[in-house]
This record gives C-alpha cells, sequence and structure tokens, in this order.
C-alpha cells in the first residue's frame, strides 16, 4: 500500500516524499542556496521540481511586480504542469487578478484589524460575557 500524500514527488536521492504544495517553496530556498539545501539532489534530477519552481518565482515576480503582462504567458505554461489547477483558478478569475497586480489598493490594513479583534476574541473566549468583551475590543481601538 503506498502511504504517500496524494500529489506528493518522491526525491529520488532521499527517498522522502516531498508535498506537491510545499515543492515550490523549496525549490525557490533551493536557487537561494543551491548547496546548502536537502533537495539540492533532486532539483539536478527532476524537471518537474524544477518547473514547479520556475514557475513559483515567476508567479511571485508577477505579483509583486506592477506589470500583468506575463499572466497569460504563466497560465499557458501552469497548464501543463503540477500547478495545472492554481493555472485554472487563475484564468477562473483572470479580471481579479489582473486587477490585484494592477491596482495600488490593498486590504492589508483592514485583514490586520480583523485578525488583531479575532486575537482578542479568542483571548476572551470563555471568560464573563459580551460586555466584557465589547470593552477590551473598544479599549483596543
Amino acid at each position: 500500500m503506498d502511504r504517500r500524500p496524494q500529489g506528493a514527488v518522491i526525491d529520488r536521492s532521499t527517498k522522502l516524499a516531498v508535498a506537491a504544495a510545499i515543492a515550490p517553496q523549496l525549490c525557490m530556498a533551493a536557487e537561494r542556496r543551491p548547496d546548502r539545501t536537502v533537495l539540492a539532489p533532486s532539483l539536478r534530477n527532476r524537471a518537474e521540481l524544477s518547473i514547479a519552481g520556475d514557475l513559483a518565482r515567476r508567479f511571485a515576480a508577477l505579483i509583486r511586480g506592477d506589470d500583468d503582462t506575463g499572466l497569460d504567458q504563466w497560465i499557458e505554461d501552469a497548464t501543463d504542469s503540477e500547478r495545472a489547477s492554481l493555472a485554472a483558478g487563475i484564468g477562473r478569475d483572470i479580471e481579479a487578478v489582473r486587477a490585484a497586480i494592477t491596482q495600488p489598493w490593498s486590504t492589508s490594513p483592514v485583514e490586520g484589524q480583523i485578525n488583531r479583534l479575532k486575537t482578542i476574541k479568542r483571548q476572551m473566549y470563555g471568560r464573563s460575557g459580551y460586555p466584557l468583551l465589547r470593552n477590551r475590543l473598544l479599549a483596543a481601538a
């Protein structure tokens, strides 16, 4: 019985299963310090890991930049790789992705406030009641 996770890639040199979801991050780390990574032999021997790492680096550059001209090419390249489901999802909502890349707007400040309020709520779980929670939230704001 094969006990490896679905979508895992086996590293031939170490015989370890690498989840497909984290393989691109490992490949990106490997490129920064190729001599100090466990995956260095795998990157030389496994083309799909190198392709996944390249796609992850290109996508990160697209998202960090303000030019969406390479997005269509990235989707086309990713469609034939391990990142096909990500490419399909981006393709379904292409206008929102283009707007996220090209527009200067961000919801980060709002997300930060929501995270802070949820943290306070979790700390207060099981204590006193709504009036104390309300006072804590208002005092933190």
